[in-house]
């Protein structure tokens, strides 16, 4: 069965598509995926060598690879991910934020359509480093859990939001 699959309202499989192919790299381990206002297939992975993330039309078609497979610089490389874990496209903005979280522990920003660098911080706003958990912890009466980032986007209102806990 390929990695991705589209059904119809009705749960009937219109067409899967996926996995590797001639001028990307196909992630070890599917983790993260993000459907945009212009309708393309976002996919990240989370694998030791998953430093990057993949543009697709949602029928398939390859459109754009950020960041190089099994190369990464660190939480201040903005060129390469660190197993990212999500990534949301702000129509008004036309950027991908990316949660590069189980690897580098920041949010890194690109252009939707060339990929090029934008703008990376950690959770705080600080410069991100390589030793900063990715959660933090919320601690109520009888809760204690981690709380990932969460990121939001509109495609009708043009706004987007990226929320840390």
């Amino acid at each position: 069965m390929p990695p991705v699959l589209d059904f119809d309202a009705a749960g009937s499989l219109i067409r899967g598509w996926g996995g590797p192919g001639p001028g990307y790299a196909w992630p070890d381990n599917e983790h993260g995926m993000f459907v945009d206002y212009k309708e393309n297939v976002w996919i990240g992975g989370n694998g030791a060598k998953d430093t990057h993330i993949l543009k697709f039309t949602k029928t398939g078609k390859f459109l754009l690879q950020i960041g190089y497979y099994g190369n990464s610089g660190g939480s201040n490389d903005t060129e390469n991910l660190n197993r990212p874990v999500g990534m949301v496209v702000c129509p008004k903005t036309n950027e991908v934020f990316v949660a590069d979280g189980d690897g580098n522990r920041r949010v890194i920003v690109f252009d939707r359509d060339t990929g090029a660098y934008k703008r990376h911080w950690r959770a705080s706003g600080n410069k991100p480093s390589d030793s900063v958990p990715r959660t933090r912890t919320y601690e109520g009466p009888g809760r204690n859990s981690s709380i990932p980032s969460m990121a939001f986007a509109s495609p009708t209102a043009n706004w987007c939001i990226w929320a840390t806990a």
